[in-house]
């Protein structure tokens, strides 16, 4: 499997992709996400600030999944408020 940990993939589209490996640390800034699909991958610290996200799967992650969504960067500073809203899910 590809390793993608640290890689810069800022204002990369990435659409109807399946990644399935380690994506820990990477810049995904100002990417369009859609369709895409990321299962038990290491998404430790990935930076998706500026990203547009629409229909992705974030699934099959054991551990703590609020670890992991803190973990993340995102253009908005209140994780328990976008949490409560249930438009974002790690499991």
């Amino acid at each position: 499997a590809l390793d993608l940990s640290n890689a810069n993939l800022t204002g990369c589209r990435l659409i109807n992709l399946d990644i399935q490996s380690s994506l820990e640390n990477a810049s995904l800034r100002d990417c369009y996400c859609k369709n895409l699909i990321l299962a038990h991958s290491n998404i430790q610290g990935v930076d998706f600030r500026g990203a547009k996200i629409k229909e992705c799967n974030f699934f099959g992650y054991s551990g703590n999944s609020e670890e992991i969504l803190r973990s993340l960067k995102f253009s908005f500073a209140d994780v328990e408020f976008i949490r409560d809203l249930d438009i974002l899910s790690i499991k």
